[in-house]
């Protein structure tokens, strides 16, 4: 992270919009208080960061409603080509997966994690359609 990209205490990250996907990009923000949290409570989940920012900046779907979660909010999912599988290891994100990082209707940060796929929508994480209120947004649209 650099200067330019920390205000406000948050890291700042251009996305998609979920409310104007054909709009131009805004601001998601990963908060650094939450980051610093995360370091020194779980360094693996910490090195995942770096996935957090590729799936906001090329996210393969947005799902609006997280269910399991919070009445609102987002869910943007992808695939990273890596990701750290214990400290100071690094390996091909495995197929099977997708990057799921939660964000508030704030556009905050608040998880992040690796899910199962949803058989034959190798894409999507595993139960999309009763986890969350919608599909608002795919790559192909």
């Amino acid at each position: 992270m650099t200067e330019h990209e920390v205000k406000r205490g948050m890291y700042e990250c251009l996305t998609v919009d979920p409310n104007n996907p054909a709009g131009p990009r805004i601001e998601a923000f990963i908060p650094l208080d939450r980051a610093r949290q995360i370091f020194k409570t779980n360094p693996i989940k910490f090195e995942h960061l770096r996935c957090v920012k590729q799936i906001l900046e090329h996210p393969l779907h947005i799902y609006e409603g997280i269910r399991d979660k919070m009445e609102g909010g987002w869910c943007y999912v992808g695939r990273p080509l890596e990701w750290a599988i214990k400290e100071g290891v690094i390996a091909p994100f495995p197929q099977d997966k997708v990057f799921a990082v939660y964000l508030r209707s704030n556009m905050t940060v608040f998880d992040w994690q690796a899910e199962q796929t949803e058989e034959g929508e190798s894409s999507c994480p595993k139960d999309w359609r009763q986890r969350y209120r919608r599909r608002v947004w795919s790559i192909t649209s």
